[in-house]
């Protein structure tokens, strides 16, 4: 408890200022098991937590909750590892203030965000499998549809979206998942790596959009912060696209 307290004031204890490193800031149904895959193909195994058997083998397939990953941070993440892919949010950025990382993150148009979510989580045995899309609809859009901002940093009890904006343009690199081909490219440009396409990862496949025109736009207005999130950072996108020639 008193490692976690003083790390909680000064930042991570382990000191990685001998190496640069990244942190991809993954934001669940936006492309980022994709991007993982891309990057397991790229960085060596050895240099990335979690890496592909740290996930799928010893951790069922899931990231380590913050406070868990804090408690064996030296041992997991220990100074061999140059790149964190995690859901931590901007708290990995704070947790590591005296030697942050480059963040890496995507981003995606918050309706379509929210309703992939949705569909994905009422599978068997996810958080909303006994509910209808109404009654998620009704209960969760305002959790689901600020959940991009909360991510960079955004408190809904504290109202400070330009807290978050503040973190968007602190992202090195910002890819934007309906553009993800030319985000490698511009994730290329930006860091000097040569990332090559795969096949996508965990797409939903439905015949059918299930969601009622009423349902939609409770989802839109829901998404109001999350899109000022999002608009920002495809403007950014968009120009660095236009600085890279791509």
């Amino acid at each position: 408890i008193l490692d976690l307290l003083k790390r909680s004031l000064n930042g991570s204890s382990y000191d990685r200022a001998a190496s640069e490193w990244y942190y991809f800031l993954h934001i669940p149904k936006t492309a980022g098991t994709t991007f993982r895959f891309v990057l397991y193909d790229y960085f060596e195994q050895a240099e990335i937590y979690p890496n592909y058997y740290e996930l799928t083998v010893k951790q069922q397939s899931q990231y380590l909750g913050w406070k868990i990953f804090r408690e064996k941070e030296d041992k997991v993440f220990h100074k061999g590892k140059k790149l964190l892919i995690a859901h931590y949010g901007w708290a990995a950025v704070k947790h590591y203030k005296k030697h942050p990382p480059r963040v890496i993150t995507f981003l995606r148009d918050p309706v379509k965000r929210v309703k992939s979510t949705i569909l994905y989580h009422q599978k068997p045995n996810r958080m909303y499998a006994d509910m209808s899309i109404a009654e998620i609809v009704d209960e969760y859009a305002t959790r689901e549809g600020t959940l991009q901002a909360r991510q960079l940093g955004y408190r809904p009890k504290q109202d400070n979206v330009n807290k978050a904006l503040i973190n968007v343009e602190a992202l090195e690199f910002i890819g934007i998942s309906e553009q993800f081909d030319k985000s490698l490219a511009l994730c290329n440009e930006t860091f000097g790596w040569d990332l090559q396409a795969i096949p996508k990862k965990n797409v939903g496949s439905y015949k059918e959009d299930p969601f009622t025109p009423e349902q939609i736009e409770k989802i839109k207005a829901a998404c109001e912060i999350d899109y000022i999130i999002y608009n920002r950072g495809l403007e950014l996108f968009n120009e660095r696209c236009v600085k890279y020639g791509i």
